[in-house]
């Protein structure tokens, strides 16, 4: 029987680890998480509120959440066990490989929804094999897509809760934009908080998503063997 074949009859057991995966690692890391959620949840909302115009704060603001971003992904990387043989690159190449993600990810985004996601699930676990080898960043996006080929249902399935941050987030928003004359002060600060949490919080779970598909398709032995069992 082929690994596909064994991965599209495993599927229930695939998704039951990549949760409880995610949950083990939230646990593990929760301060990190917290930590992000505050630092970049707060600035936003007051720069939403009281500074609206100031767009080079905005842009300031942008630069520390993708550094702070990094931050989070290392240390829940570590805090699950995933670098006990050290970090093998930086933040220069995960900036290079959020750049050679990013681009065909936004544009198939802009074409149409389902084919940005569809790019997302597939290079997402790049980030960490590029973390833990030196193969660069073009290896570890060719290593994500080959190694997800199995197992694109169950990635699926599982990175809809993730995105359900994104969801709220943009729902908030467009309803904002859309109704904008019905939104009183204490309604827009409550939408503020609203799209500006979510946001937030849908990274972080599509970062420790990432993470855990990553431990699925590398082997963290153990785990594989019982799911696959």
């Amino acid at each position: 029987m082929s690994i596909l074949s064994i991965a599209e009859s495993r599927s229930l057991e695939t998704l039951e680890f990549l949760f409880s995966e995610q949950k083990r690692l939230a646990r593990a890391g929760w301060a990190y998480i917290a930590a992000y959620l505050i630092v970049c949840t707060g600035p936003y909302i007051y720069l939403d509120l009281y500074a609206y115009e100031k767009d080079g704060l905005y842009a300031l603001l942008g630069l520390l959440s993708w550094a702070l971003g990094y931050v989070l992904f290392v240390g829940l990387m570590k805090k699950g066990g995933y670098l006990a043989g050290g970090k093998k690159t930086g933040i220069g190449t995960y900036f290079v490989l959020g750049v050679a993600i990013g681009i065909p990810v936004v544009l198939a985004l802009v074409v149409f929804v389902l084919p940005g996601l569809y790019l997302l699930m597939r290079w997402l676990p790049a980030y960490s094999r590029a973390l833990v080898t030196s193969d660069g960043f073009g290896n570890a996006m060719r290593w994500s897509w080959q190694n997800t080929e199995p197992f694109q249902k169950s990635l699926s399935l599982a990175m809809i809760a993730p995105l359900s941050g994104y969801g709220v987030s943009m729902g908030m928003w467009l309803g904002y934009d859309f109704f904008y004359d019905h939104f009183d002060w204490t309604a827009y600060v409550v939408a503020a908080v609203v799209w500006n949490g979510a946001m937030a919080l849908g990274i972080a779970w599509l970062t420790t998503f990432g993470i855990a598909a990553f431990g699925m398709l590398t082997a963290q032995k153990s785990d594989l063997d019982a799911v696959f069992r």
